[in-house]
């Protein structure tokens, strides 16, 4: 699931520096990582279910090299490390979790990029995939000054039970007003009727919202920016897609 067990060998070398994020009850661990520049505008990135395995921190990586700072956050710290890169193990570890705990982490996290010396500016990027994707959605609706590039997002819930349920986007669409770009794939397991249900609502609202749904693409198809696979055009098509958007909202080397 998502894009555990996958390393980037060509990932960019860039400065990143390990943190501390203050949450409500605990300190949040986290690595932040930094252009060449020194400064830039802020992203913060939110996982999958698996958290800040080394494919995310590829991510960040290349990110950062084009000119963003950006924090890639540890949200499940509350439950412990992952015994494995497996899915049964992160499907256990996200059963003890709470995602509404998990939305006011980010929350703090996003203010705490925004408050850095190196970030540019208060508006900052999210980008957000799977359990993250749905949770960058929750944070546009709750008011965060932001931009958010979700890839496969749940519009009706991530279906795994929980201590405690984020609002699915799709009650709470009225409130997304922010800039978002979602990424879809038509053969994932998420139902086109829920993709296609989430456009319409965000559409009837007008907000700024667009959705590319790649032929052919499964969940986690942005794995092919790393590994020759058939989802390697969707990889790369939406991997240009999202730094134009990052590039048109928020600055960078672009």
């Amino acid at each position: 699931m998502c894009h555990a067990g996958l390393t980037d060998p060509n990932a960019p070398a860039v400065l990143h520096i390990e943190v501390e994020v203050d949450v409500p009850g605990g300190k949040m661990p986290a690595t932040l990582y930094l252009p060449n520049t020194g400064k830039g505008p802020g992203i913060s990135l939110l996982t999958d279910m698996y958290g800040p395995i080394p494919f995310y921190r590829a991510v960040a990586s290349r990110l950062a090299a084009e000119g963003y700072v950006v924090l890639l956050s540890d949200y499940f710290f509350r439950q412990g490390r992952l015994p494995a890169e497996t899915r049964e193990e992160g499907f256990s570890r996200h059963s003890r979790s709470d995602e509404v705990t998990a939305i006011d982490d980010h929350a703090a996290a996003v203010s705490w990029l925004q408050r850095r010396p190196e970030v540019v500016q208060d508006r900052v990027g999210l980008l957000g995939f799977c359990l993250g994707g749905t949770i960058a959605l929750n944070l546009c609706a709750a008011g965060a000054n932001a931009v958010a590039v979700c890839y496969y997002a749940f519009p009706f819930s991530f279906g795994n039970p929980c201590r405690r349920k984020a609002p699915r986007p799709i009650d709470i669409a009225s409130e997304i007003s922010a800039p978002v770009l979602s990424h879809w794939g038509d053969a994932d397991y998420i139902p086109l009727s829920e993709i296609e249900a989430f456009g319409a609502a965000m559409r009837k609202f007008g907000h700024p919202y667009t959705e590319r749904v790649y032929s052919g693409a499964g969940h986690g198809f942005l794995a092919g920016l790393v590994e020759r696979s058939g989802d390697s055009s969707a990889a790369h098509e939406s991997w240009e897609l999202t730094q134009a958007f990052f590039s048109r909202h928020l600055g960078g080397s672009r």
